[in-house]
């Protein structure tokens, strides 16, 4: 099979294989099935076994094709967890907004601290993260305004499971002893298993603020309480960062590509932001400096991360 196949990278993205993995995956897949047309990869997926299954889904939702996403939307509500993700997932990427309705179920669900969590981890290992947060960021670019309802009770969800966590992440995840793996007592793996749950949460959350933008619910922050609401200064530093990012999300069309991490580098959308923030929250100008001043250290160099992400997948045709 070719490497340079953008369904076959991008599926052997999708469940986490490295580069020298990929090649020998690849060649395996293609002494064992041959070329992976359409009719070939639906085969596969019929007839083979654990993860060359949804490394078939995964190809089929880039083949762009009715009969490949026909055949990803039949799967949608398959008994089996890891089939029924990855044909949601898939037929998002290939821009078929069938995939709407079945992603909004998804956005609460396997959540850090639930207690399907562990189950679902065991069977899918490192792939229930990267999975997981694909959706909201799939719903954005669906740009469906129906799912910003789910998009906002999922963020409310997060943060009630968010809230359950009584330290600050940050402090556990960068203390100089907790990264000392070789001397970490049974206390510090537990606290840096649940610290790195909680980042992933917070990761999500973000992804559903960015998304929420992206479909034009401005207002959706409107009554939302971040965690640890007895620290008011955590929870104004968090929604004045979620209020940018919704704006960024708002923007995205106008501003794809956002690559540089200093407002002085991107003054055009600084000025629409700070349009924005003004219009929409009448936020007086001390706070709208403040806000982006915030959103620049701590926001501005992730979202470059991510729009590189963005422009590669699109570069290597990974987008329907």
């Amino acid at each position: 099979m070719d490497e340079q196949d953008p369904g076959l990278t991008y599926a052997a993205a999708m469940l986490d294989y490295g580069e020298h993995d990929m090649e020998e995956q690849l060649e395996r897949l293609h002494s064992r099935w041959g070329s992976p047309d359409v009719p070939t990869l639906m085969r596969m997926h019929h007839e083979a076994e654990g993860n060359d299954r949804l490394f078939a889904l995964f190809a089929l939702g880039c083949r762009r094709i009715p009969q490949a996403r026909d055949y990803l939307a039949s799967l949608m509500e398959s008994s089996d967890v890891a089939e029924r993700q990855a044909c949601r997932i898939a037929l998002a990427h290939a821009g078929d907004k069938r995939a709407v309705q079945p992603l909004m179920e998804l956005l609460g669900e396997f959540l850090p601290g639930e207690p399907p969590y562990d189950d679902w981890r065991e069977q899918l290992a490192s792939f229930l993260e990267s999975w997981q947060a694909d959706i909201p960021g799939l719903l954005g670019r669906l740009g469906d305004p129906v799912a910003a309802p789910a998009l906002r009770r999922a963020l409310q969800a997060t943060i009630a499971v968010t809230g359950s966590y009584s330290f600050n992440p940050e402090a556990i995840l960068f203390r100089g002893e907790i990264v000392d793996f070789d001397n970490m007592t049974a206390q510090d793996n537990e606290l840096l298993t649940v610290a790195s749950e909680l980042q992933v949460l917070l990761g999500y959350q973000d992804g559903l603020v960015y998304a929420l933008g992206q479909l034009g619910a401005v207002g959706a922050l409107t009554g939302v309480a971040p965690a640890h609401p007895e620290r008011a200064t955590d929870r104004a530093r968090t929604l004045a960062l979620w209020t940018v990012h919704l704006l960024m999300g708002y923007l995205h069309e106008r501003y794809p590509v956002v690559e540089e991490q200093w407002w002085q580098d991107l003054p055009e959308l600084r000025a629409d932001l700070d349009h924005f923030l003004e219009r929409l929250y009448g936020l007086d100008l001390e706070t709208r400096n403040a806000y982006l001043q915030l959103y620049e250290r701590e926001k501005l160099l992730q979202i470059g991360n991510r729009s590189r992400s963005e422009r590669m997948a699109r570069e290597y045709g990974w987008y329907g």
